[in-house]
This record gives structure tokens, C-alpha cells and sequence, in this order.
């Protein structure tokens, strides 16, 4: 992602990660200008230049998976990728389970229709979470739950099993080896 205004989006750490470094790229680009120009250097902020480097050192660190799974984090279209893993694995299975469920109570298809779709919201991870999970790539459930609000109350153990075998598959596809490709 191009960042225009780094206020006006929400930015992954891998993307906090590259407007850093570009922003060293264009204070180094400035220096050299004013330097063929005859002038001294552009005057920046002390603590300016040290939060940048201080923050790239961090988020270059190796306990990010972005740092071990580069191609898969260039992928602009791996966040659509994991949501379509996550309605294929946890959210349309259970869909079709509750709406058997449903039937076989003799609810009608408008309360079903209805009730499923409260339900389906609850499964599906807010845009914070979705973040976090990108940032992180939980590995297991349990670095998964501080991750979702309320996550025993709307998914159950084995979806979110379900979620981090998504993770898996789809962030840290580098490290696992994994050449499985969503369709599209």
C-alpha cells in the first residue's frame, strides 16, 4: 500500500515498516540535493530521526511474520485471500449446519435468514482483529484469543482452530512451505 497521509489508514506493521524506510530513502534523497546545491542539509527534529530509526529496528525484528513471509505480505490481495479462507472454513460451515439445525426446529426461512445472519456477523473478525491477526499470524488458538473480543463466545475451539489453520496457510505460507493458492 502506498501511504499518501500516514493518518488516514489503518497500516499494517509491515506497512509502517516501508513508510519508514521511505521516508529515510526521501531525507537521504533531500540531504544529497541540498548537498549538490551547495546548502547545508535540511535541519530535522533530533527525536524525529531516532523514534524512525528506533521503530525500524523493531518492526525489522524477526518475531514479525511479515520479515519471514515477504511475498506473501507484498501480496496486496492476501487480506481478501484470508477472508475467503475464513467463509470457507469456519463461517459457511457453520452456516450450513445452524440453518439444517434451524429447519429441522421448523423455524421459517425469513427467522432463519434472519437469525443466521446475526449469527455469521459474530464469526467474522472486525477490522482490529483482522489487523492483528495480520501483524501477528497467531500460530495457535491461544495466541489467537487476546487477538478476538470474545472469542469463546462466538467462535467455538475447533473454528478457531479452523482460524489459525488459515493463518498458516495463508500468512505464513513461506515458513510452512505451504503452495496452496486461493482461486481468483
Amino acid at each position: 500500500m502506498k501511504v499518501l497521509d500516514a493518518g488516514t489508514e489503518s497500516l499494517s506493521n509491515a506497512d509502517v515498516l516501508n513508510w519508514i524506510q521511505d521516508k529515510h530513502k526521501q531525507i537521504a534523497d533531500e540531504d544529497r540535493k541540498d548537498k549538490e546545491a551547495g546548502k547545508k542539509p535540511s535541519r530535522r527534529p533530533d527525536n524525529f530521526i531516532s523514534a524512525l530509526t528506533k521503530h525500524e529496528r523493531e518492526l525489522k525484528s524477526t518475531s514479525y511474520p511479515y520479515t519471514r513471509n515477504v511475498k506473501v505480505y507484498s501480496n496486496h490481495d492476501v487480506l481478501s485471500e484470508f477472508e475467503r479462507k475464513l467463509m470457507e472454513t469456519v463461517v459457511q460451515p457453520f452456516t450450513e449446519h445452524r440453518v439444517n439445525e434451524m429447519r429441522e426446529q421448523g423455524m421459517s426461512e425469513e427467522n432463519i435468514e434472519k437469525e443466521v445472519a446475526k449469527e455469521q456477523e459474530a464469526k467474522l473478525l472486525t477490522e482490529t482483529e483482522q489487523l492483528m491477526v495480520y501483524n501477528h499470524a497467531p500460530k495457535c488458538p491461544e495466541m489467537l484469543q487476546p487477538m478476538v473480543e470474545n472469542i469463546d463466545d462466538r467462535l467455538a475451539p475447533e473454528e478457531q482452530e479452523a482460524v489459525v489453520q488459515a493463518v498458516m496457510e495463508v500468512y505464513r505460507k513461506q515458513e510452512t512451505g505451504s503452495t496452496t493458492t486461493a482461486a481468483g
